[in-house]
């Protein structure tokens, strides 16, 4: 293969110096019919190069029939098929050739990825040099290219292991990326290199290798399209193939974690095993768009950096490597111009489709048939930790007959699985898997990988711990491996020094473990995922900010059943400010408290006991905005007793994208995110939206408390930044927490885990950042009682200790505002309107402005709760105001008796009472047949006063004889004092002139049956309770009476 190497860069030679002749345009225009197309087949891909810059080309079949067309770029290059979502590849087949003009390329064949595998032999002769072990070699040794199965070559950098006395063959990692994994300064700062450099130690050759279209890789760099997996399979049988390499594994995290996956799902037959660090679970929900939202901080930074390299010549060494006469890396760059721009492709409105299958490693981790070790920190500040859920998408967890699976997770940042102990376990793995070896740390490797240790996290003595006791015998050591449960979970990462212990690392590190060091307080292993007694555990949120077991009590027509907060959509470019490297033991971070009126708060009852929880949860929430959608984050965090809070997980989504799909559990909602089932909120409605919170595991110890917080999206991430919804007016979101619409958190708690430990400190947590607790500066309790026609409203003061200089209490629905000093928390509403139900919200004013308002009280008047009195009812609003201001009662029993006709004596209690209960000024009245000292005498004796009713012409009231409607409208006329001016009544039933007949037509014009609209009066029909009670409401709602100033 050498002289096949040597050949092609010849071929490279003569392309590159046709685009250096370009570039310096020492010639015009080439004319058409005289350029030399150069085409090259590939998988449902056609390379073209030698083109007119500018110029049209088209890709004919055989027949000679358009396939399709384009425009050459800059350096004369077109890729045919290079879409980026895969709806238009090439179909497999031979005699394409390209053509501009007059000119034609050489016939090429296209094929397919499943009959795109080379023969053995292809892999078999090539050849990839090697150094002699050891720290120092000649850079060009390593330095070479790898031919795949198009012909592309992708530039590799090869290096030995560091001890000088080992010999080939050796075993091998690969670090597959598109950074600089090949770049022969093994000392430069490139992120691929100290872990290459830390294999190398553990007597690992290793070999970087750039993706096509990256650095001096030839082809076009297009996110992880299929060529990209394909290219790793080749990568691995190539090296596999040398006589220098035993098995093959791979290693990486991030960019060349991810890669593994991409890769080893091709099942290349020599990959021996791989070791994904800190990778995505699928692009759109896990980075870019979590939650539906546009990532517009890392993820599309990410994106324009990948860009940016994507293009000719964009690293210095790169420069610097053709300057020096690669004439291979320079004819790599021809194509390099035709890279799928991602920036570009970043719609803040996108949904997700069908493609990004292709981008999600969950559709595909289960064809991985080797063994895997995964690693995810929780609160990784780049790919973000939402990975942890592959755990349940690869084809098992080691089980018989299923690929062995090793993961790691614990809390930390983007790089925390570098960290001493976790690299500990990345090593026992490879030892296992690759090299087939009994693990053991060599010299050279805890010499060098201490100083690398030392370097990433700043501090001194940051080592790796002793070696784990094994069995001398390799398979007695491997069994004793196998049996142990495959998911490990570190808690409290950055904290083992608490109580005043010694970091696990010997003697070294300072004494006791400083915190944020890198080193777990305790850790778990579980046999599966979710891990096995995963209780789901539910917290209702409640009015004033509570979290309880206990489901909401409050009825949901009532005011207090919700709170409110305003949207807004500035704070999805907040974050967390860090002044040091966040791998460092004290990053410095900021972080901002939540801001007051645009979030809402909930906290549950002090912990009885350490509480751990290990998974995804689920908050479920009811929610209503003015906005048509709203962006939802959902942040949970514990409170300590020493005023401290530390941050746990969040959780996004776009209230359109709730949908979910078939897979969701109660503590993981999975949504579809799809364009058809996206759906705006309904306008005034509240609808049911689960939030996920990514994985998470944390312990909370005793006496804490858990907070949740619904805001916008924003503030609580070091890199992410959200492009949120934004709208040129102020909107309100309404999260419910009432009988029927019970927002709640659902979260995993596990089997107890015993730290041994006391409370760490609250800045040790690695990657959890703490501030101070700011006490609410919001009224709770507020309650609104009616008392003696009015509505006494009282509340209970804020906890803050920021002295508050007066309330503003506020009428709902009216929106009436009404000043109290601030020494007084009660405050009275005169004469509420009879015809509204009103709740009240109390906002306390400090020095600096208001804090933000209450949870409103329970609306008065409330449901009466009678049981005959159905809430549907057309007289139910007229029993619960009637019984709530006393003008009428219910039962002892509990009931309205709505059906019962109404006697002479209740009815003139109840206008008394409707009016206030006014004394009469004369002896008042005195009837044969009324008792001496009876209930309703009072009311007797002002119908008397005022002239409403003396009783009958024999001298008797006649307290037990039903009212018939036409009497009750002829007193309720004389109640008002409007006894003219009504219009005529159109009621078949009411003689003209009669008695009633001017009551009767003012009850008609005041719609006093309303909401029924009845032809006829029925003068002499009885009238029932529930009637009654309905008539008196819509008396007291009369313009009249209201105008009058309620009561009459």
């Amino acid at each position: 293969m050498r002289q096949t190497r040597r050949a092609t860069r010849s071929l490279a030679m003569v392309v590159v110096a046709a685009l250096l002749a370009a570039l310096v345009a020492l010639s015009g225009p080439t004319p058409a019919g005289a350029v030399t197309l150069d085409a090259r087949g590939s998988v449902n891909q056609v390379f073209v190069t030698g083109a007119t810059p500018g110029a049209t080309v088209e890709l004919v079949n055989a027949f000679g029939g358009v396939v399709a067309s384009g425009v050459a770029d800059d350096q004369g290059a077109f890729i045919f098929g290079n879409d980026p979502r895969g709806e238009t590849p090439v179909p497999a087949g031979a005699g394409y050739r390209v053509r501009e003009g007059l000119s034609r390329s050489q016939p090429v064949a296209v094929v397919d990825p499943e009959d795109s595998t080379p023969p053995q032999a292809f892999y078999d002769d090539q050849v990839l040099d090697i150094a002699p072990a050891g720290l120092f070699q000649d850079p060009e040794v390593g330095f070479q290219y790898l031919e795949t199965r198009d012909g592309t070559t992708l530039s590799v950098n090869v290096l030995p292991p560091l001890d000088p006395d080992l010999s080939p063959p050796y075993p091998v990692v690969v670090d597959y990326s598109g950074y600089d994994p090949s770049d022969p300064d093994i000392f430069s700062d490139d992120p691929d290199h100290r872990p290459m450099f830390v294999a190398r130690a553990a007597g690992y050759a290793v070999v970087g290798v750039n993706l096509r279209g990256t650095t001096c890789s030839g082809g076009a760099y297009s996110y992880w399209e299929t060529l990209q997996g394909l290219d790793g399979y080749d990568v691995i049988e190539t090296v596999a193939a040398q006589p220098w390499a035993t098995r093959v594994g791979m290693i990486g995290l991030s960019f060349p974690g991810i890669s593994q996956l991409f890769v080893a799902a091709t099942q290349p037959p020599s990959l021996a095993a791989i070791t994904p660090q800190s990778v995505i679970g699928d692009t759109y929900r896990s980075t870019l768009y979590p939650g539906g939202i546009l990532n517009g901080g890392f993820a599309a930074n990410w994106a324009a950096e990948r860009d940016a390299d994507a293009r000719p010549a964009a690293h210095r060494w790169v420069q610097d490597r053709i300057a020096a006469g690669d004439t291979e890396c320079a004819a790599n760059q021809v194509l390099h111009g035709q890279a799928v721009p991602i920036l570009p492709q970043l719609d803040p409105a996108a949904y997700y489709e069908a493609a990004g299958d292709a981008l999600a490693p969950r559709t595909f981790v289960d064809r991985i048939d080797v063994p895997t070790y995964l690693g995810v920190a929780w609160q990784d500040e780049q790919t973000g930790g939402e990975a942890a859920n592959l755990l349940d998408d690869f084809a098992g967890l080691g089980g018989p007959g299923e690929p062995l699976l090793r993961a790691q997770l614990m809390n930390g940042a983007h790089a925390e699985q570098y960290t001493p102990e976790s690299y500990l376990r990345i090593l026992e793995f490879l030892d296992f898997y690759v090299a087939r070896r009994v693990p053991g740390l060599t010299g050279p490797l805890r010499q060098y990988a201490n100083l690398g240790f030392a370097e990433l996290i700043g501090a001194p003595g940051v080592d790796l711990p002793p070696d784990r006791p094994w069995p001398e015998d390799f398979d007695a050591a491997l069994a004793q491996y196998e049996a142990e449960p495959p998911i490990r979970v570190s808690f409290e990462q950055g904290a083992a020094g608490a109580g005043d212990r010694a970091c696990p690392d010997g003697d070294r590190s300072p004494d006791p473990c400083p915190p944020g060091y890198p080193y777990s307080v305790v850790s778990e292993s579980y046999e599966s995922w979710p891990p096995p007694g995963t209780t789901p555990w539910r917290l209702f949120l409640q009015p004033d900010g509570a979290l309880d077991e206990a489901p909401p009590a409050v009825v949901d027509t009532s005011a207090r059943g919700a709170d409110t907060y305003r949207y807004d959509a500035s704070s999805g470019g907040l974050g967390i400010g860090a002044s040091r490297s966040l791998m460092s033991t004290n990053p410095g971070f900021t972080w901002a408290p939540n801001p007051e009126g645009t979030s809402l708060s909930f906290l549950s009852e002090p912990l009885e006991a350490d509480t751990a929880m290990v998974g995804t949860a689920s908050v479920d929430l009811w929610v209503r905005s003015t906005a048509p959608d709203v962006d939802l984050e959902v942040d949970l965090t514990e409170v300590r007793p020493d005023g401290r809070e530390t941050y746990v997980q969040s959780g996004w989504l776009r209230a359109s994208h709730r949908a979910l799909g078939e897979s969701s559990t109660e503590l993981l909602p999975f949504h579809t995110h799809v364009a058809e089932d996206a759906a705006d909120l309904p306008a005034g409605e509240f609808v049911p939206v689960r939030v996920a919170l990514f994985p998470f595991g944390h312990l909370a110890r005793a006496g804490s408390q858990l907070r949740l917080t619904v805001k916008t999206p924003g503030g609580n991430r070091v890199l992410w930044r959200f492009d949120t919804l934004e709208y040129p007016d102020e909107h309100l979101v309404d999260v419910a927490h009432s009988v029927g619409r019970p927002s709640s958190i659902v979260l995993p708690v596990v089997p107890a885990v015993d730290a041994a430990t006391p409370r760490p400190p609250c800045e040790a947590l690695r990657s959890q950042p703490c501030r101070d607790v700011v006490a609410s500066r919001a009224a709770t309790g507020v309650t609104a009682a009616v008392t003696d026609r009015q509505v006494s409203v009282s509340w209970q003061a804020p906890a803050t200790a920021d002295p508050v200089t007066g309330w503003t209490v506020t009428v709902r629905p009216t929106g009436e505002t009404f000043a109290v000093p601030a020494g007084e928390t009660s405050f009275t509403y005169p004469s509420p309107d009879p015809g509204l139900r009103h709740a009240f919200t109390v906002t306390a004013s400090y020095g600096d402005g208001d804090g933000p308002p209450s949870t409103p009280s329970a609306e008065v008047p409330a449901p009466a709760g009678l049981r005959d009195v159905a809430p549907t009812r057309w007289f139910a609003p007229g029993v619960d105001w009637t019984t709530a201001y006393d003008v009428l009662s219910g039962t002892a029993d509990g009931r309205f008796r709505t059906a019962a006709p109404a006697t002479r004596a209740q009815v003139a209690s109840a206008l008394w009472n409707l009016a206030g209960r006014p004394a009469a000024p004369g002896d008042g009245a005195s009837y044969p047949d009324v008792p001496a000292g009876a209930w309703y005498q009072p009311a007797l004796d002002w119908l008397d006063d005022t002239g409403i009713e003396s009783g009958r012409p024999d001298g008797t009231f006649r307290p037990k004889a039903v009212v018939r409607r036409a009497q009750l409208a002829v007193w309720l006329h004389r109640v008002t004092g409007e006894l003219a001016g009504s219009p005529p009544g159109t009621y078949g039933d009411v003689a003209p002139g009669s008695w009633y007949a001017g009551a009767a037509d003012w009850w008609q014009a005041q719609a006093l049956a309303a909401p029924l609209t009845p032809t006829r009066f029925k003068p002499r029909a009885a009238v029932r309770r529930g009637q009654l009670a309905g008539w008196l409401w819509n008396a007291a709602r009369t313009p009249a009476a209201w105008g009058a100033g309620y009561p009459y």
